[in-house]
Parts: structure tokens; C-alpha cells; sequence
């Protein structure tokens, strides 16, 4: 319910809160659902495709239950899988993968000076250097293979990474009534959310809902 009439000479636009704050509580506690963020980036961001939920992908949160957030993550569904599945793999994998990569350049180098490793002569400039490519071969592979994969891999040892809000794990799908009211109940999510990860496109900030939910959470949040 916005007041967008300035007729008073007030310099902003005033935002009917006594409406608002009907949404900032959930209907029921277990409405929402919290899911760990190497979840929703399974299988090179399986729950990221437009469309209903599978049957696999329902049985894979069904057990989720809580609302313990850290990310709220911010998207529309117009965006091609594969770029949002890229964002937060570089969100959610990048240090990781820049550090393995480093350590292995840091091996390869020792082992060169050790003479583990062959060197190659290469001409470069008219004179005869000597060049070893293990760096490009090794290193550049192992830290692609990192943001891609490491997720999934954690997952097998145990680790779920942060929980999160991704709206079509988190709100349930199989209730039009449940998953209605959890769409009201946006507020309280995004009030109890620490970070919003926003997959950014061109589309973003055209569409009224994702704009909607990084208002809200600027809101919610100004204060830090």
C-alpha cells in the first residue's frame, strides 16, 4: 500500500506500515523452510530451472525445517540457469577455488626447482628460455574444477554450507494455500536474513518483485 501522493510537502514517499507489518509474522512456524546453499547449487544449480518443483527435488527438502538464515538469496526466474548457477558459484566457491589453485602453483614451482618437474627451452624474444607449462595445465584446470564442483563435493563429506532462502526450496510448492501464505510472509524472511545475494541481470531490476525484495531488505536493514 504505497502513498505516492506528495501533496503535502513531505520529500519522501511514506509507506503504509500498519498494512505492512501484517506480513512481518508467519502464519505457521514451519511455513518457511531454510536450505543449506550447496542444496540449491546441486547437480550445477538443479533447483534453479524455471518450472515446478520435481518430485525429486521435493523429496531432497521435504525433511528442511527452521528458519536459521544467513543469505536470502534474490533472483528472477526470466534468467537462464546456467548464469545464476555461475554467480553463486563464484559467490559461494571462489576463495576457495583461487586458494587451492594458488597451492598448487606454489607445488608445481618447488617441484620445477627441485627438478621433479621437466622444463622446456622456448624461444621468446630471440633468446632460449627455459618455460614449463605445469602451471596452465594443472593449476587453471584445478581451480574451474573448484568453482564448479566443490559444493557437491562437500556435500558428500558432511557439509551443507549456509542456510539460505531460495524461494522455490524454501516456500512450500505441493499447498496453493501454503505456499500463498509463505509469499506473504516475505517480510519475516527477509528481517531475519543476515546478507541478499542478488544474481544481478538486466532483467533484475525490471521485474516489480525482485526490486520488491532488495527495497525490503534495504529497509529492514538500514541500520547496518
Amino acid at each position: 500500500d504505497l502513498d505516492l501522493d506528495d501533496a503535502g510537502g513531505s520529500s519522501t514517499n511514506s509507506f503504509s506500515f500498519s498494512k505492512a507489518n501484517a506480513y512481518m509474522g508467519l502464519v505457521d512456524p514451519d511455513l518457511i523452510r531454510s536450505v543449506p546453499v550447496y542444496v540449491v547449487m546441486k547437480n550445477c544449480g538443479f533447483f534453479m530451472r524455471s518450472g515446478t518443483c520435481s518430485l525429486e527435488e521435493l523429496d531432497s527438502v521435504k525433511n528442511l525445517q527452521g528458519l536459521t538464515l544467513r543469505d536470502f538469496i534474490s533472483h528472477n526466474w526470466d534468467t537462464p540457469r546456467w548464469g545464476k548457477f555461475l554467480a553463486l558459484a563464484f559467490e559461494y566457491n571462489f576463495a576457495f577455488s583461487m586458494g587451492t589453485s594458488l597451492m598448487a602453483c606454489c607445488v608445481i614451482i618447488a617441484l620445477t626447482i627441485l627438478d621433479y618437474l621437466p622444463v622446456f627451452p622456448r624461444r621468446r624474444g630471440g633468446a632460449l628460455v627455459e618455460a614449463f607449462p605445469w602451471c596452465t595445465l594443472i593449476a587453471a584446470p584445478l581451480y574451474w574444477l573448484c568453482l564448479i564442483c566443490k559444493h557437491d563435493v562437500a556435500r558428500l563429506l558432511g557439509r551443507q554450507g549456509a542456510p539460505a532462502f531460495f524461494d522455490k526450496a524454501s516456500i512450500d510448492q505441493t499447498n496453493d494455500v501454503r505456499r500463498a501464505q509463505g509469499v506473504l510472509s516475505i517480510g519475516k524472511v527477509v528481517s531475519q536474513s543476515e546478507r541478499i545475494v542478488v544474481l544481478v541481470t538486466p532483467l533484475y531490476f525490471k521485474k516489480l518483485w525482485t526490486m520488491f525484495e532488495l527495497c525490503l531488505f534495504l529497509t529492514l536493514h538500514s541500520a547496518s
